[in-house]
């Protein structure tokens, strides 16, 4: 497995967006998590999106 070029870094707030952790399977913190490019998702490596407009700033997407 290639994981040379660039990534994406951002967090979250599990307590506030309690959702959103689990269901990225998030279960105890700090976690990092890596999601690999597939074509008809978003390339990010996730460490903690701390809300959800950073998270929609970081992928480009500023429209709920």
């Amino acid at each position: 497995m290639n994981l040379s070029g660039k990534g994406k870094a951002g967090k979250v707030d599990c307590q506030a967006y309690a959702h959103t952790c689990q269901t990225a399977g998030i279960r105890a913190y700090p976690t990092v998590k890596f999601y690999l490019y597939q074509r008809a998702k978003v390339n990010i490596t996730l460490n903690m999106i701390h809300t959800n407009h950073d998270l929609r700033t970081s992928m480009g997407q500023t429209q709920v």
